[in-house]
């Protein structure tokens, strides 16, 4: 996300590349591009609230952000265009397991779990 134009990561999540693709039925799709219009739309011109969880010394930041008052992280791993990164934090562990079970976003389709962006590899 970029806020007062500062990109921060949203802290607790691994989202997909916009560039990755995805396939669902033997077809691949543009899944990383279709997370980030997800996103896009879902924030919209709501008001947005950040919070800085983590900080380098190059200023590369993670942040909890809030869209009209509601976790914008929470919402892209419920509706499966985010994983819970594990190694940050566990409070969306199971909304990731309600969107797997459902099958929504990314969960309808196969993919490499190692192309998503700051993922060490590791089943989210």
């Amino acid at each position: 996300m970029i806020i007062s134009a500062r990109h921060l990561a949203l802290f607790g999540i691994i989202s997909p590349d916009p560039e990755l693709f995805c396939s669902e039925n033997g077809r691949p799709w543009r899944c990383g591009q279709t997370a980030q219009a997800a996103i896009e739309s879902y924030v919209g011109s709501k008001d947005i609230y950040c919070s800085i969880e983590l900080e380098n010394k190059n200023g590369d930041a993670s942040a909890t952000c809030f869209a009209d008052g509601k976790d914008v992280a929470a919402w892209m791993v419920s509706e499966g265009w985010a994983f819970s990164n594990r190694l940050q934090a566990s409070r969306y562990i199971s909304a990731e397991a309600e969107a797997k079970f459902a099958k929504r976003g990314l969960w309808r389709s196969l993919f490499n779990q190692k192309d998503f962006g700051n993922n060490d590899g590791k089943s989210p």
